[in-house]
């Protein structure tokens, strides 16, 4: 089920509550999930939490009140990078998300198999 909410009040808060798991459902071990905030220009306000072995994350906060986008963004080594657009002033519970398999590289060095 997945919840979302929006919050009342002066400051602007964020909250995502969920499970990271692979295309095939199972869970994703120790990938990052960033909560980005556009507005700010340093990445190292960025905040972060490791995915449990279950893949369950949670993260959350007070940010800077603006229009600018936040943007959740999920990285692990092997996977192709995952990322959606959040709104301030809310709380969503029980988002999955689903990582693609990256593509091994072509062994003869090429990605086109018509050469």
């Amino acid at each position: 089920m997945l919840l979302v909410s929006t919050l009342a009040g002066c400051d602007a808060r964020i909250g995502v509550y969920g499970a990271v798991v692979d295309d095939t459902g199972a869970p994703v071990q120790d990938a990052q999930v960033y909560v980005h905030d556009e507005g700010l220009l340093s990445e190292l306000q960025m905040r972060y939490e490791l995915t449990a072995a279950d893949g369950s994350f949670g993260i959350g906060g007070s940010v800077a009140p603006s229009s600018d986008p936040l943007v959740l963004i999920v990285k692990k080594t092997g996977f192709e990078t995952h990322t959606e657009e959040l709104e301030r002033n809310s709380v969503i519970e029980g988002h999955k998300i689903v990582l693609k398999r990256q593509n091994p590289p072509d062994e003869g060095g090429t990605s086109n198999p018509e050469r």
